[in-house]
């Protein structure tokens, strides 16, 4: 990962003096700050630096590994990202009993699309440190991806009882009843996952008209530097329909994102 090191700069300036974990600390916390701002090279240094004061440190190369997931994703590097992959890994054995991390670490294998791996150390987190919201909404989320509404009820279930918020309390609530309605009810099942596939289709037409939309640009730019309006006329009536559909879906997609009431399917 050095090579990340020589094209970052780092702007704010680590003290000299003090104990080698407090210098740690603050470029663990400025590496954080740099990657919620975007600033995802000079995140990079930062964690770098910082690992070689704590290379032990769990929460630390996690962080980092979500930082160089971030960068790959922007990059479209893959190696990068089976790098920031087998670092989460090693954040998960140096977690120990921290159930709290070895949530968010599941969390992380959740994004990585490694639902296996999530769901062990979520099992993990429960072990080590018992149940916990957090860590029961990722069983939730692991046991929805796994088509188990059952286990999804009961997770949400456990979870609500552990919220201390309100507002999460009434959000454990919704879901409950939800996928319960969902459970039990399979007219309503049928007309959500109708609404879900019609969703991914507008996703899908939503990316194919903007691909077609800006396919018609250079027809225009053509036609205009040309000065041959059949090419330029052609170039707009594509680009325009093609927006057209790509709006369209936009809108289509917000009236579709919300889920269906439970008292509509009751009065039909």
């Amino acid at each position: 990962l050095k090579e990340f090191g020589k094209k970052a700069v780092v702007n704010k300036r680590i003290p000299e003096n003090g104990d080698t974990n407090e210098k740690a600390i603050q470029l663990h916390h400025l590496a954080n700050q740099l990657r919620v701002s975007g600033l995802l090279p000079q995140s990079i240094e930062a964690f770098r630096r910082a690992m070689l004061l704590m290379p032990r440190d769990a929460r630390l190369l996690f962080d980092f590994a979500l930082c160089l997931r971030s960068y790959a994703r922007t990059q479209r590097d893959k190696t990068v990202e089976r790098r920031a992959l087998a670092m989460v890994r090693l954040a998960e054995r140096r977690a120990g009993s921290d159930g709290e991390l070895l949530a968010r670490i599941g969390e992380g294998y959740f994004q990585f699309g490694e639902w296996r791996r999530a769901a062990y150390v979520f099992k993990k987190a429960v072990t080590q440190a018992g149940e916990r919201f957090r860590t029961m909404i990722g069983l939730a989320e692991i046991a929805l991806h796994e088509g188990k509404i059952a286990h999804v009820i009961h997770n949400f279930s456990a979870a609500g009882e552990l919220a201390k918020a309100p507002s999460l309390r009434r959000w454990t609530k919704n879901e409950i009843e939800y996928f319960s309605r969902l459970n039990d009810d399979e007219e309503y099942m049928e007309l959500e996952i109708s609404r879900m596939n019609l969703l991914d289709t507008l996703d899908s037409v939503k990316r194919s008209s903007l691909r077609i939309a800006i396919v018609g640009f250079p027809a225009i730019i053509l036609g205009i530097l040309t000065g041959d309006s059949l090419i330029a006329n052609i170039g707009w009536a594509v680009s325009i329909v093609a927006l057209s559909v790509w709006a369209a879906s936009i809108l289509r997609g917000h009236m579709l994102s919300t889920r269906i009431p439970y008292d509509l399917v009751d009065t039909e």
